[in-house]
């Protein structure tokens, strides 16, 4: 069975509405919500998501939903936050919540807005993104009973009986893949041909690999449309369910749905 995977904000009237949806979902394909790593944001632009902290949200999450749903966050940009911090964010959730199960996704950031108003340099990003990776598997590589180091030269103490998780990454550089593969469990794509699909599981048969989709859920049957200006899928849930057991063919074991609805109601999403 195909699982899918929801992105936060559902609807347009805050988080409190979405925890009141996601409080009424009752479909085992449902698997998992998932928070944004934006610092800044177009009010008009819903893709974006909240600007809330994704490590708060997520805390705040864990404290409703820990039994029902995975929690995900997709992505932490890798361009303006530094692994160190970044993973003792990680382990003081994994301490803090270990009852809950986490998915902490990193990529190297697609909002060009976001770059120049922090001042970064938005050409930059893919080298700023491997040496995050190299950083962190250097870490990950060298920890011994809470002891990591980098070099032989920095050190520094995590918690001791946590250790650091691989990664789940969002890219579909082949060649980074092949290089930090050792680090990575799971790879987000966005929206991809079959053939872009088919290449990235046939060469990383182990990796779980995850499908972002920006999608308009409508509740009229056997609706299946693509919206090239907006590149969002226009489709009904009985054409999602079989759009999702034909990307699982593929390999694809969840999509990821942000949902372009000004508010998509839980009966709606029981039906995907």
């Amino acid at each position: 069975m195909s699982r899918y995977g929801i992105m936060l904000p559902i609807s347009s009237n805050g988080h409190h509405s979405d925890i009141e949806i996601l409080s009424s979902i009752d479909n085992d394909r449902i698997d998992s919500i998932w928070v944004r790593d934006l610092p800044i944001a177009e009010y008009r632009d819903k893709d974006e998501g909240s600007c809330l902290d994704p490590f708060l949200f997520l805390n705040e999450l864990s404290s409703i939903f820990c039994n029902k749903f995975i929690l995900g966050l997709a992505v932490i940009n890798t361009s303006f936050r530094n692994p160190e911090n970044t993973i003792r964010e990680i382990l003081s959730m994994l301490e803090l919540k270990e009852k809950s199960k986490f998915i902490f996704g990193v990529g190297e950031g697609e909002k060009k807005e976001v770059f120049e108003l922090l001042g970064i340099d938005y050409d930059n990003k893919k080298l700023l993104f491997e040496k995050w990776l190299k950083r962190y598997e250097a870490y990950y590589q060298n920890q011994v009973s809470g002891l990591s180091s980098i070099e032989n030269k920095t050190y520094m103490k995590w918690l001791k009986d946590i250790k650091i998780p691989k990664l789940t990454v969002s890219t579909r550089n082949i060649d980074l893949l092949q290089k930090y593969k050792d680090i990575i469990e799971r790879n987000i794509i966005w929206y991809s041909q079959p053939n872009t699909i088919s290449e990235i599981k046939k060469g990383f048969p182990d990796i779980e690999l995850n499908m972002f989709l920006r999608i308009n859920l409508v509740s009229k049957d056997n609706t299946l449309k693509f919206d090239d200006k907006g590149g969002i899928i226009v489709v009904s849930p009985d054409k999602l369910r079989k759009l999702s057991e034909e990307y699982l063919t593929l390999g694809v074991d969840r999509l990821l749905l942000s949902l372009e609805n000004q508010s998509a109601s839980s009966s709606l999403l029981n039906r995907i």
